[in-house]
């Protein structure tokens, strides 16, 4: 009621006078509450509170079907001078109960034990709305109390034989029908709702059938054949997943696998199944008929099966892979007998097994081999090729430090891959413990017959002097900032691995005073010159450096390009230098360059300079039109000073009577 107004205390149904306590009434189905003496233009509101067992329908009041009413409520009325009625209407609600049973021939129901894991079954459930059938989406249901499954968009669910999906909250008076759609092999027998026939067996299907509110029972049944031996040939991955075909090698499915069946007799004594026919099913699909070898023997290749029909249950077998060494590169991995794996296969057989009602599955495993190649490589900085000849001194002997790791899915991460074997060139060697290895620039470690999908990374951890360019999987950059492949996967074909670095540079500025003594004091800046913006620029690495007791400051770990180098600060008494020193590392001479004293025969390469400073008198010598200098600056490879006239420049300054000469 509204506020203010007065509530109705009793009702009568039919002639019985009923008490409301706390605005609350009950109706059986099919009675009628009657509110007497209610004023006009009072306001009212009705709502049902209980429907256990039964769902809400719908609420019609004066004769009008309300719209969205999720409340199972009038929402608010008003008294009218003539007739007011409320009709509450509700339907039982029901459960279908849906079942699958295996006989054998003879009609026994196949135990539980001696179902086969291939006898699942799917089945189509629909309903009908206005004048036509439609998926019975939405439906849910539970198999031996386990979680609500929900029905696809195609109205189809599946059910193993022994078991019975039961569908919950139907309405009773909903017309349906379902339907076996994929028998998986197994006779069709017959299908009974409530005990009887249904009306359109002959296409597997319940008919037309009507839910009731009191027991709704389908039950269909198939026969289960003798049993078949069916021997499959599939490829996994290390795990044991199967191996996508996107994933063999490219000749993998032109391989032939061959296998021996062999039956026991009475005295358990085996003997080679031959000259037997079997019928063979191809990857596609399609089928042919093949006898064994006399020896027993035949062959399947990857994806295909072998059929061997009506065997008596209880006979031995056993299946046994023979397969030669021509397919050294696929491993076996593995066999299953009716889905479960078979212990002990050394032999690569199946052991003694015991033909049971059914299908009676073997599928024998192999996985794929595959080497995978880690490679040294030095590179120039813009990532071309190093001619050896253009390579540091002693970059040949240079050994780089490599670790390998593997996944380890019991703990979910990434573990040292110890002890694992490896050969460069002809020499076998093994990582340590930590998986570490390593390997000088032109060198491959060749890790052989790794199964496809092993997961591994691999990551350079020494690259002193030289800078790490990048790392490329089988030609294509693999984008890691941690000197790293990343987390990859060994694939069919090639697995080349290659770690490319460059050289950096140095320079070395020695300051002698007039004595040939280290001078201490002298301070050098170093510029590079930027290309793009054509000006001299600070590397923020590098900052100023000043000669200590050994006279000597060192410029490293320099990219290629142009620097300048300008000493800012001097010891007492001594002048700076009047121009900077510019050099192009890595440094280029050429030949018909002086060097030490002496012109060079051919032209070369050096990342290591070396400058001597000496204040002392400069002198010109000349030699084919070059100029150089005896004194002054010498430069050079580190611990081997070279004099270049070549450098392409003469600075002088004076200082008292002598000079200093840089070149």
């Amino acid at each position: 009621k509204t506020s203010g107004q007065t509530l109705a205390s009793t009702y009568t149904v039919g002639s019985e006078t009923r008490t409301i306590t706390d605005g609350k009434f009950t109706l059986k189905a099919g009675e009628t509450a009657v509110f007497k003496d209610l004023e006009i233009g009072s306001t009212y509101e009705i709502g049902e509170l209980t429907t256990d067992g039964y769902s809400f329908k719908e609420v019609v009041v004066n004769g009008t079907a309300l719209a969205n009413v999720n409340d199972q409520s009038t929402g608010s009325q008003t008294i009218k001078a003539d007739t007011n009625t409320v009709v509450v209407t509700n339907t039982p609600i029901a459960s279908l109960e849906v079942s699958k049973v295996l006989v054998k021939e003879n009609g026994d129901v196949v135990a539980t034990n001696e179902i086969p894991e291939t006898a699942v079954f799917t089945f189509e459930i629909q309903k009908k709305t206005g004048d036509s059938y439609a998926a019975y989406t939405g439906a849910t249901y539970t198999v031996d109390g386990g979680d609500a499954v929900t029905v696809g968009q195609d109205g189809r669910f599946t059910l193993k034989a022994g078991k019975t999906a039961i569908f919950t909250n139907l309405e009773a008076g909903t017309k349906y029908v379902v339907k076996e759609v994929l028998t998986n092999g197994y006779t069709f027998k017959s299908v009974t709702v409530n005990g009887t026939a249904g009306t359109d067996s002959a296409n597997q299907s319940t008919g037309e059938q009507t839910i009731s509110k009191d027991s709704n029972t389908v039950e269909f049944t198939n026969i289960i054949a003798l049993p078949d031996l069916v021997v499959t040939k599939k490829l996994v991955d290390t795990n044991g997943s199967d191996l996508a075909a996107s994933a063999w090698p490219e000749d993998a499915a032109d391989k032939a696998f061959t296998f021996k069946l062999q039956v026991y007799d009475a005295g358990n004594t085996a003997h080679p199944f031959g000259k037997e026919a079997y019928k063979l099913v191809k990857a596609d699909g399609t089928e042919a008929s093949m006898t064994t070898a006399e020896d027993g023997t035949f062959t399947l290749k990857v994806n295909e099966a072998a059929h061997f029909e009506n065997w008596a249950k209880g006979t031995k077998y056993t299946v046994e892979e023979v397969s030669d060494g021509a397919l050294a590169d696929y491993r076996f991995k593995g066999i299953t007998v009716n889905g479960e794996a078979v212990t002990g296969t050394d032999d690569q057989s199946t052991g003694v097994q015991t033909f049971k009602d059914g299908v009676n599955e073997v599928v024998i495993n192999n996985t794929v081999l595959a080497d995978l190649e880690v490679t040294k490589e030095l590179v120039k900085e813009d990532g071309t090729e190093l001619a050896a000849k253009d390579q540091p001194e002693g970059a040949a002997d240079k050994a780089f430090t490599f670790e390998i790791q593997k996944y380890d899915g019991a703990t979910g991460t990434y573990v040292a891959n110890a002890d694992l074997d490896y050969k460069v060139g002809e020499a076998t060697s093994k990582t340590d413990k930590n998986g570490q290895f390593t390997l000088k620039p032109g060198e491959t470690a060749v890790f052989a017959d790794l199964e496809i999908g092993t997961r591994y990374v691999i990551k350079e951890l020494t690259t002193d002097g030289y800078k790490f360019k990048e790392v490329t999987l089988n030609g294509g950059a693999v984008a890691a900032d941690d000197q790293s492949t990343g987390n990859q996967s060994i694939q069919a074909g090639s697995n080349k691995v290659v770690f490319k670095n460059y050289p950096l540079s140095r320079i070395v500025i020695e300051k002698k005073g007039e004595d040939g003594k280290p001078l201490k004091g002298a301070e050098f800046k170093i510029e590079k010159y930027n290309e793009a913006s054509k000006t001299w620029e600070t590397v923020k690495e590098l900052t100023n450096k000043t000669t200590g007791d050994d006279g000597v400051v060192a410029f490293e770990k320099l990219h290629a390009g142009t620097y300048r180098i300008t000493e800012v600060k001097t010891a007492n008494n001594y002048v700076l230098l009047s121009k900077p020193i510019e050099l192009t590392m890595p440094y280029t001479y050429k030949a018909g360059d002086i060097v030490n004293g002496e012109e060079v025969k051919t032209d070369g390469i050096t990342y290591k300079v070396k400058l001597i400073v000496k204040n002392q008198q400069a002198l010109n010598m000349p030699k084919s039109g070059q100029s150089g200098i005896a004194g002054g600056v010498t430069v050079g490879v580190m611990l081997v000073i070279i004099a270049i006239a070549g450098l392409g420049f003469l600075l002088m300054k004076n200082r008292r009577r002598g000079r200093v000469g840089v070149y």
